[in-house]
């Protein structure tokens, strides 16, 4: 796959995702976050919205079939933003199919999503009403929905995702005000920041006992 497909993509999920974590500060609204990631990176506003929607795409991929996100970022060159995002949307069992297509980098799964034409013409008929998806219980799903065992999928999804985290972590420690933080806050950074560290190092020992036992 070219280099700066994956490059883009990338982009994509790492802008959203920074924006996400931005926008659950319980003032700044999507859309106000939106407005000052576009004039940092010189992007139109709609440009970055449309990175905040492919990250929760992606997200929510990662949560339907867990370690799927370098599938999505470095797999099918034809896997737009726009199809990820459509892709979200399907029923379960529909994106359970097609992922399972995805992660085997089967073109095929690309007849499944919608072309560029589609797209456009479901984007002008889009109604304000939300569309309420069926969701299929544990005994109606197919055994082949179930997506293979891959040992480095969960690794890798760690691999692709820490990036975006430290460079999040690293430009709100160099743009905040500390000051002007209240202490509630502060403590729940705080403990959130423990736990990460605690999960980093517990991860560590468990590679370098099984580095020793090789």
């Amino acid at each position: 796959m070219p280099q700066r497909i994956t490059e883009r993509r990338r982009f994509w999920y790492e802008t959203g995702t920074a924006c996400i974590s931005m926008i659950d500060n319980p003032n700044p609204s999507k859309y106000q976050v939106a407005a000052d990631m576009a004039k940092k990176l010189g992007y139109a506003e709609s440009y970055i919205r449309s990175c905040i929607a492919y990250a929760n795409a992606v997200n929510l991929l990662e949560v339907i079939c867990p370690g799927i996100i370098p599938y999505l970022l470095t797999g099918l060159p034809r896997l737009s933003m726009e199809r990820t995002i459509a892709l979200a949307k399907m029923p379960h069992h529909k994106i359970m199919e097609i992922l399972n297509l995805v992660k085997k980098r089967d073109v095929s799964a690309l007849d499944m999503l919608p072309n560029r034409a589609e797209l456009r013409n479901n984007s002008a008929k889009r109604s304000v009403t939300p569309v309420k998806r069926p969701v299929l219980s544990a005994s109606k799903m197919q055994i082949k929905s179930t997506p293979a065992y891959d040992p480095e999928a969960l690794v890798q999804s760690l691999v692709f995702t820490i990036p975006s985290w430290v460079r999040t972590m690293t430009r709100t420690a160099m743009g905040s005000d500390y000051n002007a933080i209240s202490f509630a806050v502060r403590f729940d950074l705080r403990q959130n920041l423990l736990k990460l560290t605690e999960a980093a190092q517990h991860m560590l020992a468990i590679m370098e006992e099984t580095d020793h036992e090789q």
